[in-house]
């Protein structure tokens, strides 16, 4: 499933937007404790109870000590780590599926279901994802698998030899394994990131359809594999350009990023501004942007070089990141300066956020070379909101630059939102 672990994910893993960006696991160690909603927990909860219920009583009534499950198994842990970057810096795609879809044609659903839990096992020792995340994961799958393999047995039970019965049961037994992963993957989103999930492409049709025709051509393999085992090599090559496909949007999602921070680039900012700009005129929903500067880095350069004044960047790049929620566009602007895009918010309930990520920037402690204790740093920010129709996206960035100026010329290291009063009126702090 097209969608890294924000929270959860079950077929993908977090990957860097692009060098120097932090690796899964260091992302996901980074990233701060959040405590998740009683309803989330509640969901998550029972989600783990019933899945791990159904490994459980689907393992102790199979054979999936048998050597090909085991060959699966491990193919299909290689596969779990062998991703492809998607179309953003949260999602990436694996090959895992053409193993599971193998698996549940060749062995049938519950040994098939202890080689996606332990595809699953392998991932969570790769990259040390937190206990819930995998552990949700594998309950997912279980739910799915238990579901898909009922519809198969009440589609194609009795059915003698490759027919028409029998086809139809493995196509809907698949087309039920991958909707029920990704829906229950997007109700987790749902309860833990809000209401957007369109920003997340949980229901994405080529997410959907990349998944599906990984399953199909794993099942088509196990099919070939039974009427001769060589036949089921012809399934490789198309494995081979669909995985060679998937890579495409990593390379063309490079040309958006800023090489240096792994942070979008400003032309990508611009054009989802844009995009934002296009929907409000739609669905009136609001949306913030944000300007931000570092406070005094041209000191740091010239104190330390520029090499210092880089890593500092980085530095402040990796926080923000960290603490911005997943739904922000993110962007380095040019030289110290950041944009930031934030849907669905007002200026005023982005406030207490930017304050947060104000501080965490303060608070942070960033090692440079040529220092031998590492520096410290501020930044200043300014937040505009669409306040009328007719705003272009140059209006608003303008409309932040200014809050920002106005935070500059009230001391550095604050927070500030646009106001329509006067322009002289932005820098009376009295006033304010």
């Amino acid at each position: 499933m097209p969608l890294a672990p924000m929270m959860f994910q079950t077929q993908v893993g977090e990957r860097p937007a692009a060098p120097p960006g932090p690796s899964a696991a260091e992302a996901e160690r980074a990233r701060p404790q959040q405590g998740l909603s009683a309803k989330a927990s509640a969901y998550v909860l029972a989600t783990i109870s019933v899945g791990f219920g159904l490994v459980a009583w689907e393992l102790g009534q199979s054979d999936w000590r048998q050597a090909s499950a085991l060959v699966l198994a491990a193919l299909a842990s290689a596969g779990q780590l062998i991703k492809a970057d998607g179309r953003s810096p949260r999602t990436s795609y694996n090959i895992a599926w053409f193993a599971y879809g193998f698996a549940l044609v060749f062995l049938g659903w519950p040994a098939a279901l202890f080689v996606i839990v332990t595809a699953h096992v392998v991932e969570w020792l790769w990259y040390r994802h937190r206990w819930y995340v995998q552990c949700f994961n594998i309950g997912a799958s279980a739910i799915g698998v238990t579901a898909a393999g009922q519809v198969f047995g009440w589609v194609g039970g009795g059915a003698a030899g490759l027919n028409l019965q029998l086809t139809a049961a493995i196509v809907l037994a698949l087309v039920v394994y991958t909707l029920i992963s990704h829906l229950l993957v997007g109700l987790a989103v749902w309860l833990t990131q809000g209401p957007n999930l369109a920003h997340f492409g949980v229901f994405n049709a080529l997410g959907l359809a990349i998944d599906f025709s990984l399953l199909g051509l794993g099942a088509g393999a196990a099919v070939l594999w039974r009427v001769h085992p060589t036949l089921a090599l012809l399934n490789l090559l198309p494995l081979y350009l669909v995985y060679s496909t998937l890579r495409v949007p990593a390379l063309e999602r490079k040309s958006e990023c800023d090489p240096k921070t792994g942070l979008y680039n400003s032309a990508y900012f611009n054009e989802a501004l844009v995009r934002q700009l296009g929907r409000i005129q739609r669905d009136a929903k609001p949306f913030t942007v944000v300007m931000a500067d570092l406070d005094h880095l041209r000191d740091i350069n010239n104190s330390f070089g520029h090499l210092a004044g880089d890593s500092v960047l980085c530095g402040v790049a990796t926080v923000l990141r960290r603490v911005l929620p997943e739904a922000a566009t993110t962007a380095r602007f040019g030289g110290e300066e950041f944009a930031i895009l934030l849907p669905d918010t007002q200026p005023e309930q982005a406030y207490p956020l930017i304050e947060a990520a104000r501080k965490a920037v303060e608070a942070e402690a960033y090692p440079v070379p040529g220092s031998i204790t590492p520096l410290k740093i501020t930044i200043s920010f300014g937040l505009a909101g669409p306040a009328q129709s007719g705003e272009t996206a140059n209006d608003l960035l303008d409309n932040a630059d200014t809050a920002l100026y106005a935070a500059k010329r009230a001391g550095r290291n604050q927070v500030r939102i646009y106001s329509a009063m006067p322009y002289q009126a932005l820098f009376d702090v009295e006033a304010r």
